[in-house]
């Protein structure tokens, strides 16, 4: 009787030990899942940086996330419009799949440009990077 017993106690640690591994290996995949999107979201917006040289120049996407922008889809839309497009556009995807979606876009040592972007993941505000040059 007193086998079985310790069996069972036994098999319930070990079950309870595979259960927190499980949990663990979860919650990384979603925090991995969230970089892995937050990271697409800042190559989007390079993207979109590099076919707008003129709206880069002249310092359109420094201005951040706007309210209301022009619909640049069905309208022609200056550079200035077209930056302010682009960045609602990926702010607003973004926001779809990682809370509390922010970017930031900022000149870094000419010519570099320093994409941030940051969400609240899963017990904490996480956040991550891109520099590149949108004006090869």
């Amino acid at each position: 009787m007193l086998e079985i017993l310790l069996s069972l106690m036994l098999t319930g640690m070990v079950m309870l030990g595979i259960f927190a591994s499980h949990l663990q290996q979860t919650q990384k995949a979603v925090i991995l899942k969230q970089y892995t999107l937050a990271s697409n979201g800042l190559r989007n917006i390079a993207e979109k940086m590099l076919a707008n040289p003129q709206g880069v120049e002249e310092g359109h996407y420094n201005a951040g996330y706007k309210a209301s922008v022009k619909d640049c889809l069905s309208l022609n839309c200056n550079p200035d419009e077209l930056a302010a497009y682009d960045i609602n556009a990926t702010v607003n995807e973004m926001r779809e799949y990682l809370s509390a979606f922010k970017l930031e876009i900022a000149p870094a040592a000419s010519p570099l440009y320093e994409l941030t972007a940051s969400w609240q993941g899963v017990s904490k505000t996480q956040t991550t990077h891109l520099q590149f040059d949108p004006l090869p």
